[in-house]
């Protein structure tokens, strides 16, 4: 009896984009990295935090890169705006 196991190893690679946002002044937002690779990458963001994702209430870009021992993924860019009238603007529109 032979038993053969096939564990497929690939590098990082996105599986979708980026989510840019808007929020009100004072509300946190999450941003994730939507990246897989096997073995699981390790993800680090530029400009805040090192993680798959993370809460941030600055505005800025952010761009996540993901890397494991096949490679490096594509930065994802992702961008959030504070706007301190952004609930009041949409609330009568």
């Amino acid at each position: 009896l032979s038993i053969f196991f096939s564990f497929f190893q690939d590098s990082p690679e996105a599986n979708g984009n980026g989510q840019n946002a808007t929020v009100a002044e004072g509300v946190e937002h999450t941003f994730s990295c939507p990246v897989d690779g096997n073995p699981v990458p390790s993800f680090t963001w530029y400009s805040e935090s090192i993680g798959k994702q993370f809460k941030t209430r600055q505005s800025g870009c952010y761009i996540c890169v993901a890397r494991n021992v096949h490679g490096i993924s594509d930065n994802i860019t992702q961008c959030l705006i504070i706007g301190k009238y952004f609930l009041f603007l949409h609330k009568y529109m």
